[in-house]
């Protein structure tokens, strides 16, 4: 499927999500990325991370058919708070990854990751015809967990051991997913 990225702005009660752009490249995204209480579940802490990196992410994203990457945006204040990503999509089989994260700790706790992943999937559902969409999180991330079953994710799978923790301990990696009923 053909993407158009910046035609793309979907909404709910709370936020926007919105194609994110080069444009998007500010310092406070950089912070985001490098504050360990952010990134402890983000695999993006085990790379050194700059503006150019992060410009250099978002343009290949914007070339990649198979991702959708978005700047979730608060509609009071239109302030890019995190980002939510699907994909890879698997386009023969119609399943997708759904990734995310709230970089503005002022922003947690709110709700915004469970509207983000309720309007990004259902768009993934009627727009791009997905069957399924699943999400993988480190067992400790419990918020992670609770936006996902509040956005109507259940459980699949767990593999034991299987990732390493910020602080160095191995940590199970627990999946959820949604069918489009």
């Amino acid at each position: 499927m053909k993407k158009d990225i910046k035609s793309i702005k979907l909404e709910s009660s709370m936020l926007i999500l919105r194609s994110i752009t080069t444009d998007d490249c500010k310092q406070d995204y950089l912070n985001w990325l490098q504050d360990p209480k952010v990134n402890c579940f983000l695999e993006t802490r085990w790379q050194k991370q700059t503006i150019n990196s992060i410009y250099e992410f978002i343009v290949n994203i914007q070339k990649d058919e198979n991702n959708y990457l978005f700047a979730i945006v608060d509609k009071s204040t239109n302030k890019h708070i995190g980002n939510i990503k699907l994909g890879p999509i698997n386009w023969r089989h119609g399943i997708a990854e759904i990734s995310y994260f709230i970089g503005d700790v002022d922003f947690w706790g709110k709700g915004y990751a469970t509207q983000a992943i309720s309007t990004l999937t259902e768009w993934g559902f009627k727009k791009l015809k997905l069957h399924f969409v699943k999400a993988g999180f480190y067992q400790s991330n419990i918020a992670s967990q609770k936006a996902l079953v509040k956005s109507g994710y259940e459980f699949q799978a767990i593999f034991k051991n299987e990732l390493i923790a910020a602080n160095g301990v191995r940590e199970d990696h627990v999946w959820y997913g949604k069918f489009n009923q």
